[in-house]
């Protein structure tokens, strides 16, 4: 975002040009930029590095090449065909990559949390549906790759020590062709702690120049002057106990663009679904909340034909199949491929009486000799702990179109809380500090510009965080009436009571399921799958305890936000944008 460019422009290079292919990054770029006064030096240039040419984009070689185009396993982002193009083309003889160099290094580890989003677990998973699950090994399609993890917020620890699985020079063109070649070989990595296998972290060390190294890793590095932002790279493999000295082999592709690796001998899985799915099939607490209630409704009267409304769990259609006669499908599929990828799933899960509905209208149902159905269940929550994108939509035109006369909709309701917090560490990654870069060099309010302050996907459990608030329903939406829709907008104040004092930094935005007749709940904010949001504010506000906060919420269809209003009657401005 034009901080490197800048700050070699203020170090004394006569000449810097800048990379950068993202018209929105572009944007940034060239605001930093100019912001700095550093526009006769620095030039930008929109496009992909390996289509710059001399003279064209560059009045000729250049003494420095700095690049940062790394992912968490160090060879994404198409970094190794970059590099061959700038030291070949662009480099002038006796010129310098920054970072020179790099080491790739892995450990085993154990997690508990991890492995729920990559393995089914086929026998818990029997016992609570009451039939038996089919044998099978089911795996997160991301393993042709790899999962990428910050285990900072997650509950792991090390099986083994640090092994390095290679050391590349960034100058060394024979030795960056065979990366982009290809190749393989095998590493032996021994065990040092009893416990159970699940993965292989993999993390990496750039070396800058002289003793300036920064590492990628998990644990404190002896070499590394710095942490860095990037996440770890993770390698999920088949659960097994492990003893120490124990050797575990395993092998290590390296392609163009990706590092792999896996353990040496073991078979691919027999099915594969995205981690997200998985996770969910796995969450006890949310499949017996669903299966009670669906048990208490199917205790009542009978029910014929059941339409679920799903896009993650795999057991709600394997539960209802042995217990109605028609099963309807409608995966919730709005822009991304975990919808395709559970109808593939349940394809070679579900017995005859499961069909599979593209649209939600009668004469598709027709087909089946379907024309409504006694029961709508619908999953409403993504694992990033966000409202799925359309499904409130999807729910309505259900009940409207497709629900007889007394049937119904599980959950019934749906309530949306909330709770001030102070959380400095999630501030910190969502602000740019200026003084703290300890550089001359203004960038934060340009980045702020570019800010969203809405953050998903949040461990509550792993984020260090003080509750300064009472947690708060902020509404209840209720999904039983047949034809009632939901109001396109809604925006109401709640109050919230401060109970501790502190910083308020942001309002933590979770979600209970609720069944009728009955007092069960599901709620996210305790769930093993479902993660949960985060809105900060432009500002931190200090608390004082027994003071009353005024929010602002809005809800705008699958969208949830929350601003902090007013403080015992001070008004502030942070409102709706």
């Amino acid at each position: 975002m034009g901080l490197l460019a800048v700050q070699a422009a203020q170090l004394g290079a006569r000449k810097v040009y800048a990379c950068e292919k993202s018209p929105a990054t572009r944007s940034i770029l060239d605001s930093v930029v100019q912001e700095n006064g550093m526009t006769a030096i620095v030039e930008t240039i929109s496009k992909n590095s390996l289509q710059i040419d001399i003279p064209q984009d560059v009045e000729g070689r250049v003494d420095v090449i700095v690049v940062e185009t790394f992912d968490a396993a160090l060879l994404g982002e198409g970094i190794m065909a970059s590099l061959v193009h700038a030291v070949e083309k662009l480099l002038a003889p006796g010129g310098h990559v920054v970072p020179h160099s790099a080491t790739v290094y892995c450990c085993l580890m154990e997690s508990f949390p991890l492995v729920s989003s990559y393995w089914l677990k086929s026998d818990l998973l029997s016992n609570l549906i009451g039939l038996n699950m089919p044998q099978m090994s089911v795996e997160c399609d991301d393993l042709d790759q790899y999962l990428t993890e910050n285990l900072s917020t997650l509950k792991w620890r090390p099986l083994s020590q640090p092994t390095a699985l290679m050391t590349i020079s960034f100058t060394d063109v024979a030795a960056l062709t065979q990366c982009l070649n290809g190749f393989s070989r095998t590493i032996s990595v021994m065990a040092d702690t009893a416990g159970e296998l699940h993965a292989a972290v993999v993390w990496f060390e750039l070396h800058l120049a002289g003793d300036v190294t920064l590492s990628s890793g998990p644990m404190p590095s002896v070499s590394a002057s710095a942490a860095t932002s990037w996440r770890q790279a993770i390698f999920p493999l088949r659960p097994r106990d492990i003893q120490p000295q124990s050797n575990v082999q395993l092998e290590m592709k390296v392609s163009a663009d990706h590092l792999r690796l896996t353990e040496a001998g073991i078979l691919d899985p027999i099915l594969e679904a995205p981690a997200s799915i998985l996770s969910v099939s796995n969450d006890i607490s949310y499949h017996a909340f669903y299966l009670e209630g669906l048990r208490d409704i199917l205790s009542r009267g009978p029910i014929e034909s059941v339409l679920v409304l799903s896009h993650c769990s795999l057991l709600l259609p394997l539960f209802l199949q042995s217990k109605v006669k028609v099963v309807l499908v409608h995966v919730v599929n709005d822009d991304d491929d975990d919808g395709d990828a559970l109808s593939d799933v349940l394809h070679e899960l579900v017995d005859d009486n499961v069909k599979f509905i593209v649209d939600l209208n009668v004469d598709e149902m027709n087909q089946y000799g379907v024309a409504s159905v006694d029961l709508i269940v619908a999953e409403l929550i993504d694992t990033n702990g966000q409202l799925r994108k359309g499904v409130l939509d999807h729910l309505h035109s259900a009940k409207s179109n497709m629900l007889k006369p007394g049937g119904h909709v599980f959950p019934s309701a749906l309530s949306i809380q909330a709770a001030g917090a102070e959380c400095q560490g999630l501030y910190a990654d969502n602000y740019c500090d200026d003084s703290a870069l300890g550089l001359d060099i203004k960038i934060s309010h340009i980045v702020h510009s570019y800010s969203s302050l809405l953050e998903s996907d949040i461990r509550l459990g792993c984020c260090q965080h003080k509750e300064l608030t009472e947690q708060t329903t902020l509404m209840t939406l209720s999904l039983e009436e047949p034809t009632t829709a939901l109001p396109k907008l809604m925006s109401m104040r709640r109050e919230m009571r401060i109970q501790r004092e502190g910083e308020l930094t942001n309002f933590f935005i979770w979600f209970s399921l609720h069944a009728a007749n009955s007092e069960k709940t599901y709620c996210t904010r305790q769930s093993d799958s479902i993660n949960t949001c985060a809105r900060l504010l432009h500002e931190k506000v200090k608390v004082e305890t027994g003071l009353v906060m005024v929010v602002n919420c809005l809800f705008h269809a699958s969208f949830v936000d929350v601003r902090f209003c007013s403080l015992e009657g001070q008004p502030t401005d942070d409102r709706f944008e």
